[in-house]
């Protein structure tokens, strides 16, 4: 192996230990929210919290009560995060589409403003991007980014998706379709 090549694998060896170190402690971090979690059978979204939107404006969460919710927890670094992205982007399409106008889709990082606008500005989304501003409500159960909740008109948690996914995929479309009638 060259001098150059190794050189890479080390770099590379560096910066994949450093995002495994991160989400680690990031969720470590969240552990402790997941404790206050309730029961699947009762779990449904306060609406006294607010976010940001990355142009500054505050937007409480009682604005979207009476809608069906997506609502994703994602981060700047999570390689798998930014991964889905596009394809959230592709499922409310495919839900416009269909008439399904009423869905709100809600992308929320626990990063500052800042470095989630540095994000959009490098990386154009059709989706509106948010910044926590009160706390996340514990009945969430906040383990890892990224998280992706289906919250019906009532409020009700109707299905939680650890991890990244493809949401445009027809299993995905069918999943909020049924959790989001």
């Amino acid at each position: 192996m060259t001098r150059g090549a190794r050189r890479c694998t080390m770099v590379v060896a560096r910066v994949t230990w450093w995002r495994v170190a991160l989400c680690a402690l990031v969720a470590l971090a969240l552990r402790p929210l997941a404790a206050h979690a309730q029961s699947d059978t009762e779990r449904t979204l306060p609406f006294d919290w607010r976010v940001r939107a990355i142009d500054g404006r505050e937007i409480p969460m009682a604005r979207f009560r009476g809608r069906p919710i997506v609502l994703n927890l994602w981060a700047t670094w999570c390689t798998p995060c930014v991964a889905e992205l596009g394809s959230i982007e592709r499922l409310q399409d495919s839900l416009r589409a269909q008439g399904r106008d009423d869905i709100v889709f809600l992308l929320v990082s626990l990063e500052t403003r800042r470095s989630v606008q540095r994000f959009s500005d490098r990386r154009p989304i059709g989706l509106p991007l948010f910044v926590e501003l009160d706390p996340m409500p514990a009945v969430l159960g906040i383990r890892a980014v990224p998280t992706t909740w289906l919250i019906d008109r009532d409020g009700r948690i109707a299905a939680t998706h650890r991890g990244a996914r493809v949401w445009d995929a027809p299993d995905a479309i069918a999943l909020v379709q049924r959790a989001l009638p």
